[in-house]
């Protein structure tokens, strides 16, 4: 039995004597709580004094014993703390076939792209996957990964593929308090009609300019840290595609 401190008591230790315990109807003597409390019966429970450096958060010595283990977590927690590689810097008219692109399937490079690569003459080809001959910051343009203003982002390396679809890229970003069908009107992706549509979720915006298109006025906003994009094929595929951009 384990006798601790009473919640209003501002020491971390019982201070005083027991003079007697009594649990259910059984009465346990002064003699035998004194013997619990002899010298060598203490020593045979109470672990070695901890170090000084072992305290827990608010500053109390710790009296567990040390674990020989790392917890499991341990490790992940390493892997994941590693610092990431510098950014590639990239221009606008840059693609897969720069040397910092040759790696595995799978691979993701953290790439960093200019400022107004929308009208670059670098060609673009693809539609959520690129050729490699894409440009890259197009690309990242086209599926909304990057503002126009440039800035990072996360470019996976792909297997090849026997075709690549075309569409018409993105339409501004909306806020995440949006409602999805009416940007998805104003956007053009979306009949008063009804209908599917394909959308993409994008990283943090620092604001949102509005407009109004389509008959639907939106507002503008500030910055949140979320966003979403609207993509709509082409009615025919093709190996070459074209962009365009907005806010909303």
């Amino acid at each position: 039995m384990i006798i601790g401190r009473a919640s209003a008591a501002e020491a971390d230790y019982f201070e005083g004597d027991i003079l007697g315990v009594k649990l259910f109807n059984q009465e346990v003597p002064i003699a035998t709580i004194q013997k619990a409390f002899s010298a060598e019966a203490l020593a045979a429970h109470v672990p070695e004094v901890p170090s000084e450096s072992r305290r827990t958060d608010d500053g109390r010595l710790c009296l567990s014993a040390c674990s020989p283990q790392r917890p499991a977590w341990a490790a992940a927690a390493a892997a994941a703390a590693i610092p990431a590689k510098h950014a590639v810097y990239l221009s606008c008219s840059d693609s897969l076939r720069r040397p910092e692109f040759n790696g595995h399937i799978g691979q993701k490079i953290l790439a960093h792209c200019p400022p107004d690569c929308l009208q670059g003459i670098a060609p673009l080809e693809g539609c959520r996957y690129y050729t490699s001959k894409s440009s890259v910051c197009k690309a990242g343009l086209h599926a909304g990964a990057v503002p126009k203003e440039g800035g990072n982002l996360l470019v996976t390396l792909a297997a090849g593929r026997a075709s690549y679809d075309a569409s018409q890229g993105h339409f501004g970003f909306y806020s995440p308090i949006s409602s999805v069908c009416r940007a998805a009107m104003h956007a053009g992706a979306l009949t008063n009609g009804g209908g599917e549509v394909e959308l993409f979720a994008s990283d943090a915006r620092p604001k949102f300019a509005g407009s109004e298109m389509n008959g639907i006025k939106s507002e503008s906003s500030g910055g949140y840290i979320r966003s979403f994009v609207f993509v709509v094929a082409s009615p025919a595929s093709s190996t070459r595609s074209s962009s365009s951009s907005g806010t909303g």
